[in-house]
């Protein structure tokens, strides 16, 4: 830059320079310059030439003389000249000014980019050494995860079927130290031993175990492995950890906390850490939701170790493991017997329920909670909520408001607020809520707010099936259409009960022929050509319709299946109650999937079926594997005729827990997975709690 101003000022001085020293030379445009003429010939120039004579003064010679007033004028151009160049050397200066100011400005940015430049090289080496370090501890984790992997596949060589590294491998999720400290105890104490007291499984029916015992667990696990000794545990201290935390595995720890140390106690030894795992705790509770777990509780005080896929297999192993603390009123410890201990467990079917009845009795919302909290203990997974029938409408519909009148009193009804709370509560402890809306025999209590929807000639005092609605009235499936759409939300997953699963009833048309003895429910059938039971398929057909549309499989009580076969959606559920009917057998042969909650055996209103009996129930033993993979399950039936609140409690349980040693687990049945042991009962027992098991009733 320097080199280019210099340059061109040197190049307008020489210009300059050049300008005046030929300015004498310029001509003046007034008159040419005097020419000299040729005056000799060739022959004269070979004689020397005289002197010239001076010419005179003539007129010509005057006239080519410069006149006076020329280099005048010459001279006033030239300053022009000069004054131009001056004013362009100014020019050229300030231009120069303004490439100097340019040129300070690029430097300082220049200096700026440098600084900034070195920054980022600093910086750059700073993460790069970061890096290293990062590369460097996985590298170290690697190293160490790969040595614990190696010695987990040693300890899987040598304990056979036990899977420690089930148990302890998937742990990986915790911190390097905790890991390894895990492995480290699990190795040094050889936790899992080959040679323990008492082991079983009847895995596909194995007779050999029948003579087994089962560790203190209701119901007894699939698979266990267990010790002879016995581990403290140090209440004072003791704390669970997830893993992956979430707000229900949160408000399980708190609740086992309380279960599993309801007294003061002076343990400050032993286990003082349960250590969670489940890998999906963000997942909707539904039917086929998997339940299972594996648990492990080890000789030396390590943390017991709970591996599940969900969380809702978590909260078993938690019941599970909450059953296996007992109390030492002598030494006033905790302690935990058959150590080491290994259960891997998981249900048999994947719908076991408990039906409430809020319609012939209203039952308060502490004892359906209450109710909830128990089921969980039995490790129950669905409340079957038969909320409206024709002895009362206690539901509080938003779309209905009228139909509240039938309750039995104004104290005695749900609100949306009541039932989203029931549901959330049971959601949080693996429970889902199914509620049941049975037509058209049983929900005759809308008649009070919409006497169109019932026919005269069909009331009764409800002793006949609560009467039937009229099929031939709009109004019957408009008001029903609503109540779904409360139930439902209209979609899937929304609304009060977001479970997949509504039950529609269907049951008990003894009263069907009273249809034909109405005058406007007669005309109707006449004019449609249907019989009784056309009229009910008629009927069916249409409320399912609605179910469907709103995102919900139907369940039918088993008269559904048997009038309407084939006709009925492959989705639907068939709930078998009476087993006159032949239902379980074709349903399954036809390819439907069935409830078991047969009344000889499982209605728990009917408080002559003692232990043996209901025990003596088995969903699959005239079916053969494939008609046994379409069984979901089942439950007991607590039908509130007869039942009030009072007595709800003592009516359910134990029997219902007893009913779920063949729902949750199996019993020896042939080529079942089978995990329950043959019970010696005395004859007749109808109360009372189980010998040898830790169920909490």
């Amino acid at each position: 830059m320097n080199k280019l101003l210099l340059g061109a000022g040197l190049l307008a001085v020489i210009s300059l320079f050049t300008i005046l020293l030929y300015v004498p030379s310029l001509a003046c445009p007034c008159a040419p310059c005097p020419i000299a003429q040729p005056t000799a010939d060739l022959a004269s120039l070979a004689t020397p030439a005289a002197p010239p004579a001076a010419p005179p003064a003539t007129a010509q010679n005057q006239a080519q003389s410069p006149p006076s007033g020329c280099a005048e004028t010459s001279k006033a151009k030239l300053e022009e000249k000069v004054k131009a160049l001056n004013a362009s050397l100014v020019a050229s200066r300030a231009e120069m000014g303004q490439l100097q100011t340019s040129k300070t400005k690029l430097e300082e940015n220049v200096k700026a980019l440098n600084a900034s430049l070195v920054a980022s090289r600093a910086e750059t080496g700073q993460l790069q050494a970061e890096l290293a370090a990062r590369d460097k501890t996985v590298s170290g984790l690697e190293e160490s995860l790969a040595a614990a992997n190696a010695e987990l596949d040693r300890l899987r060589t040598q304990f056979g079927d036990v899977k420690p590294d089930d148990l302890v491998g998937k742990l990986a999720g915790l911190s390097k130290d905790e890991f390894q400290d895990v492995v480290r105890r699990a190795i040094e104490q050889r936790s899992i031993r080959q040679t323990d007291t008492f082991r079983g499984s009847i895995e596909g029916g194995n007779s050999s175990t029948t003579a087994r015992t089962c560790p203190p667990v209701w119901p007894c696990p699939t698979v266990w492995n267990a010790g002879n000794s016995v581990v403290e545990i140090a209440a004072s201290s003791f704390r669970f950890v997830a893993v992956k935390p979430s707000a229900d595995l949160t408000a399980a720890f708190s609740r086992y906390s309380e279960l599993m140390f309801p007294h003061a106690s002076n343990g400050s030894r032993g286990i003082s850490t349960v250590v969670v795992n489940a890998s999906d705790v963000t997942g909707r509770l539904q039917l086929g939701v998997d339940e299972s777990y594996e648990l492990a509780v080890p000789l030396d005080g390590s943390p017991v170790l709970i591996i599940a896929p969900t969380t809702f297999g978590a909260l078993h192993a938690l019941e599970t493991l909450s059953q296996l603390v007992s109390f030492n009123f002598t030494t006033k410890t905790y302690v935990i017997s058959n150590a080491p201990l290994v259960i891997t467990d998981k249900p048999r079917f994947a719908h076991r329920e408990l039906l409430i009845d809020t319609s012939r009795h209203f039952l308060p919302l502490p004892l359906i909670f209450s109710t909830i909290d128990a089921m969980s203990y039995a490790k129950l997974n669905v409340l079957h909520w038969h909320m409206l029938d024709g002895m009362s409408f206690p539901f509080n519909s938003p779309r209905r408001p009228t139909l509240v009148q039938a309750a039995f009193s104004d104290a005695e009804q749900y609100t949306t607020d009541d039932v989203a709370s029931v549901v959330e509560y049971a959601r949080q402890r693996g429970i889902r809520v199914v509620a049941e809306i049975d037509t058209p025999a049983h929900l005759t209590s809308i008649c009070l707010a919409y006497p169109d929807a019932c026919p005269e000639t069909c009331m009764c005092d409800g002793h006949c099936g609560g009467g039937l609605l009229n099929p031939a009235s709009q109004v019957t499936f408009d008001v029903i259409k609503d109540l779904l759409l409360d139930f439902t939300g209209g979609a899937q997953l929304k609304g009060l009960f977001p479970d997949n699963l509504i039950h529609l009833g269907g049951d008990e048309l003894y009263s069907g022929y009273c249809w034909k003895d109405d005058p406007v429910v007669s005309a109707w059938m006449k004019g449609h050509n249907f019989t009784v039971v056309e009229a009910y398929i008629h009927f069916i057909q249409r409320v399912q319709k609605m179910a469907t549309s709103m995102g919900r499989q139907a369940i039918h009580w088993e008269e559904a299946f048997v009038f309407l076969r084939n006709q009925l959606p492959p989705s639907s559920v068939v709930h078998v109650w009476s087993q006159t009917m032949g239902a379980l057998q074709d349903a399954t042969a036809a390819g439907y999937r069935v409830l078991f909650s047969v009344k000889d055996f499982w209605y728990l209103d009917d408080v002559t079926i003692d232990f043996a009996k209901a025990y003596s129930a088995e969903p699959c033993d005239s079916l053969n594997r494939t008609q046994c993979s379409l069984v979901l399950g089942g439950g007991g039936a607590m039908w509130g005729e007869m039942t009030d609140a009072s007595v709800l409690h003592n009516t359910v349980w134990p029997r219902c827990a007893l009913f779920y040693s063949v729902t949750f687990c199996c019993r020896l049945a042939g080529f079942w997975h089978c995990t329950e042991p043959p019970l010696v009962l005395p004859s007749g027992s109808g109360s009372g709690v189980l010998p040898g098991q830790g169920f909490r009733g």
